[in-house]
């Protein structure tokens, strides 16, 4: 499909087009949802326990990808494997174990937004770089929910260079002191942070000003108390664990399994 703006056509009414390059005629795709993932679910008794880890999904979709291509005879057809996201580090393992434990050697791999560094997305004592990379997130989710002071609250783009340029300037320089920091310049910073989170002062401080994302996002969204007082609903949620949270780009967070549930 395409769109020809300058011979007259309306960007709203595509036209279609021979796709000469096209590999749809001379390939299989086949798409693959690893359990647990779209429709995929595991038939043991356990849960599928020895799935969900890195070697036993590897190990799950290196046999599935064995059995497609043994049932549909391409042994001898050129093979290659393509991830996203977390599908990345999962195809980099499975281009080694294809080739070391079931014999069958890849012609590529194309590796689609991968995540090859872990450091910055992993909250552990010690590491401080996360806090530093998640904190424009912060800001534009704060942003999103109306938490931030007025003056923060009109142009967004303009706000995310302001929190960008504080988290890799003074945050950063802040959280590299570590205990060094001086008590007058820690508060400082905490209240900056704060102006930038929507978090009170006093619980950053409390956070030493290192707030994980699933604190973050607890923290920010206790406005949802009417959740539990709703009139008539008479609903409580129950604790957010990490895994459930996902924040788009614009800052909207959103909870999946948020566990509504009724005490009566």
């Amino acid at each position: 499909m395409s769109s020809n703006i300058a011979n007259g056509a309306s960007a709203g009414r595509p036209r279609s087009e021979e796709a000469h390059q096209s590999i749809l005629d001379a390939t299989d795709l086949v798409f693959i949802d690893p359990l647990g993932t779209g429709w995929s679910r595991p038939a043991t008794e356990d849960g599928g326990k020895g799935f969900y880890n890195f070697e036993g999904d590897v190990e799950a979709v290196g046999s599935f990808i064995r059995l497609w291509v043994a049932r549909n005879k391409r042994w001898a057809s050129p093979k290659f494997l393509a991830g996203e996201s977390y599908g990345t580090t999962r195809a980099a393992g499975l281009a080694h174990y294809l080739q070391e434990n079931l014999g069958m050697f890849l012609n590529g791999v194309a590796l689609i937004s991968p995540r090859l560094i872990w450091q910055n997305q992993v909250f552990h004592d010690g590491n401080d770089q996360p806090f530093v990379v998640f904190l424009p997130t912060y800001t534009a989710t704060a942003f999103y929910h109306g938490r931030l002071a007025p003056e923060l609250s009109g142009d967004l783009d303009a706000t995310l260079a302001e929190a960008e340029a504080f988290a890799l300037g003074e945050y950063a320089t802040a959280l590299l002191a570590g205990d060094r920091l001086e008590p007058s310049e820690k508060r400082k910073v905490a209240e900056r942070l704060a102006r930038y989170t929507g978090l009170s002062v006093e619980y950053v401080l409390r956070s030493n000003l290192r707030v994980p994302i699933w604190r973050f996002v607890k923290e920010l969204l206790r406005g949802l108390g009417y959740a539990h007082t709703f009139e008539g609903l008479k609903l409580v949620h129950r604790d957010v664990s990490p895994p459930n949270v996902l924040l788009s780009y614009s800052g909207e967070v959103k909870l999946t399994d948020f566990g509504l549930t009724s005490p009566e």
